[in-house]
């Protein structure tokens, strides 16, 4: 169990007059001897699996549509980002799918994860139970009603693509007061350079994990308030539809409400880090199309600008392959510029990438463990090809007229963020 040591400093913060580095004590023991959680603060089986893999059900009206309108006014899906998405696709194999298939009212928010810790480092040696930070994840995906399919008519139908919105937390005390820091970017910046932990000061570090872990806190005092208080313990394990969407219309309402206003309190535009999408061409035929294209967005004071995708190692963080601006592949195939790389003697790259069914025997466990590649350490498709069905490329969503999509990576993700809660 953690010290509360830092929890009664963080308390004194305040959006107004917070300083950026108000811990002055360097006498430093370990990473496991500040910050931590309250013993008994939350119900015996909090967090659970749907607490932080929050899927919604494909056949109900959407819990946030791209249209809705915050707490404060603004809408959910800002129409700016779907355009820039749409735009950039345009230059790729999907072309206008996005204009031509869907409306803005059609995208909603199909899941949400919300992480405890998100790991802010670029490979496995940062560890990641300590240089990590709070943040909500967000899976946008068009569904669409009455609609004409590949394989006949569809009563309600989720296109195959998807927006995932990555939205780190302002640091926070316990209370939810804003506290003025840039703790986190500081660390993350030394991370991408490529330092370990024992690398970054001592004062720096102390501090980061005392407001991580306020940050943390009251992270998880909104999530647990999410859950209805008729349901009784046990409802939120296991992966699958959140419970509350099959309770009576009263409660659906309420839960719907204590969405909207968790969403509206943690996703605004301006904390966006970093956006991904991936789609296929026009046509709602996944398995014949056989292309996936996927993009990736820098979040920057509310807009987005598209990047190029690289892969670094798992052994120093360096760049070991850039994709460029799409990553285009299909079932068997990876994108041309991998391909490239590999055929041109780049060893480290081709034994980072799932590309086939071999590949996904062979590496799928290991990619499926968070503790062993990082997010940046692979491509986006061969993250996205650990599902048992090889056309499908989403992680926590749907898929066509199927209800629940759960990637084994997301399962790898939510144990080490339970046990990450758990051990403090």
């Amino acid at each position: 169990m953690f010290s509360l040591l830092f929890l009664a400093a963080c308390s004194e913060f305040s959006h107004t007059n917070a300083q950026s580095s108000v811990f002055e004590n360097e006498d430093r023991e370990s990473s496991n001897g500040f910050g931590g959680f309250e013993s008994g603060l939350w119900a015996n089986d909090f967090p659970s699996h749907k607490d932080l893999a929050i899927l919604f059900e494909l056949f109900d009206d959407p819990m946030i549509s791209a249209g809705d309108l915050t707490p404060v006014g603004r809408t959910f899906l800002p129409p700016r980002w779907l355009y820039n998405v749409s735009q950039a696709f345009k230059r790729t194999d999907v072309g206008a799918a996005l204009d031509e298939e869907n409306r803005f009212e059609d995208w909603r928010v199909v899941s949400m994860r919300v992480v405890p810790c998100q790991p802010l480092g670029v490979m496995p040696a940062q560890t990641s139970d300590v240089l990590c930070w709070p943040t909500l994840r967000l899976v946008w995906q068009p569904v669409v009603k009455d609609v004409e399919v590949s394989w006949g008519r569809a009563e309600i139908y989720a296109d195959d693509r998807a927006i995932h919105a990555i939205y780190p937390l302002q640091p926070r005390s316990t209370d939810g007061q804003l506290i003025q820091t840039d703790v986190r970017n500081q660390v993350a910046v030394q991370l991408k350079g490529g330092q370990l932990e024992d690398e970054l000061p001592v004062s720096l570090l102390t501090e980061f994990e005392a407001v991580r872990d306020t940050t943390a806190q009251y992270f998880l005092n909104r999530t647990e308030d999410l859950r209805s208080t008729k349901l009784e313990a046990g409802n939120w394990d296991g992966y699958g539809v959140r419970p509350e969407v099959y309770m009576d219309e009263s409660e659906q309402d309420a839960f719907k409400k204590r969405i909207r206003d968790f969403v509206g309190e943690f996703a605004l535009p301006n904390d966006l880090v970093e956006l991904t999408a991936f789609s296929l061409p026009e046509g709602r035929s996944p398995a014949h199309s056989d292309i996936w294209v996927f993009l990736q967005f820098e979040g920057r004071e509310g807009e987005i600008y598209q990047n190029e995708m690289t892969i670094l190692s798992r052994e120093d963080g360096q760049e070991i392959a850039n994709v460029g601006l799409e990553q285009t592949v299909s079932m068997g195939v990876e994108d041309d510029a991998l391909i490239a790389s590999i055929e041109s003697g780049n060893a480290e790259l081709e034994a980072v990438l799932i590309i086939d069914s071999e590949d996904v025997a062979q590496l799928g466990e290991q990619m499926a463990d968070p503790d062993q590649f990082f997010v940046p350490n692979t491509s986006c498709a061969s993250c996205h090809r650990l599902n048992d069905t090889r056309f499908d490329f989403h992680s926590l969503s749907h898929l066509e007229d199927g209800n629940t999509t759960i990637s084994p990576r997301v399962v790898g993700d939510v144990e080490r963020e339970l046990m990450w809660v758990r051990t403090r």
